[in-house]
């Protein structure tokens, strides 16, 4: 990248998600690359955007790397790196993730965090692992209400074989919709 000025980290962030999208991992590590040589570095907008590439990429390992040297990180961050190893079927790692978050690591587990980790339960059919994370829902009402979160229940239920399970997070839904 040479340039007579400097992107900015919106820009950097914009070439990063087109890299993504395009599957474009040369050009993206280039970005990568030019964000370590340059003032770029703890940006957690720009972190978070490269973390994005890496795992749209296929690329776990660097995702993984990135995440552990972040200088911080945040709710976008656990969730895109639990979904990661959610969409990959790694439910254990993902599981392993959860688990530091809510031991308290950062920041708290949002919706999009408990759909990803319900999402790599319900691949592997693991439901132990989906208990552990009905408990600590179970202490969040906004989690307890929310459809995408209930419908992620329902879903890793049914995959799991657990039927009379789903039909009961279903009659439990305050707000019932489609999916």
């Amino acid at each position: 990248m040479s340039m007579d000025a400097d992107p900015n980290v919106t820009t950097l962030v914009t070439v990063l998600s087109s890299c993504s999208s395009l599957r474009a991992f040369k050009l993206g590590k280039a970005v990568h690359g030019h964000c370590l040589r340059n003032v770029h570095k703890c940006n957690m907008i720009l972190d978070n955007a490269m973390l994005d590439f890496y795992l749209r990429c296929g690329s776990l390992v660097a995702a993984r790397y990135l995440f552990v040297i972040m200088p911080k990180r945040d709710f976008v961050s656990w969730s895109s790196m639990v979904g990661g190893y959610a969409h990959r079927g790694l439910c254990e790692e993902a599981m392993r993730l959860f688990q530091q978050l809510v031991l308290g690591w950062e920041v708290e587990p949002n919706e999009a965090t408990i759909v990803n980790v319900l999402s790599a339960c319900s691949s592997v059919c693991s439901l132990s692992s989906s208990q552990q994370v009905h408990f600590y829902v179970s202490t969040q009402p906004d989690l307890m209400v929310n459809s995408n979160v209930g419908n992620a229940w329902i879903n890793m239920y049914v995959r799991s074989g657990h039927l009379g399970m789903a039909i009961s997070v279903f009659k439990a839904l305050e707000c019932k919709d489609f999916i």
